[in-house]
């Protein structure tokens, strides 16, 4: 496989509505499952490790007032990472990423571990 096109293609293709509900619905659920996890935490700089699209860090900032940073390998998540208010780079997480030791309160990844060869 060759990473550096990993997920250029198709990937974030939901013009067709069904796609689109069937999305905002596994968001949704995810969202509720990381809120669930993180109650009686305080943090306020989050790194989305495997952004993606940017979705999950989006309703996370919108609804925990965090501030949210992603990595994805993917041009076109991270470019709709960034169009969602994320601070999204293009990067390979089997590589060092460019972010200092202590930068983050949350370190999070969420559907990714599926998609690492």
């Amino acid at each position: 496989m060759n990473v550096s096109e990993y997920y250029q293609k198709g990937r974030y293709d939901v013009s067709r509505p069904a796609a689109k509900r069937e999305l905002s619905g596994f968001y949704r659920k995810r969202l509720k499952t990381i809120v669930d996890a993180l109650q009686g935490y305080s943090f306020a700089t989050v790194l989305d490790a495997g952004c993606g699209d940017g979705e999950i860090g989006r309703l996370l900032q919108e609804h925990m007032n965090v501030r949210v940073w992603g990595v994805d390998i993917s041009k076109k998540g991270v470019a709709l990472a960034r169009q969602k208010g994320l601070l999204a780079k293009v990067e390979d997480m089997s590589k060092k990423i460019p972010f200092a030791d202590g930068m983050f309160d949350l370190v999070l990844s969420s559907a990714t571990i599926e998609h690492v060869p």
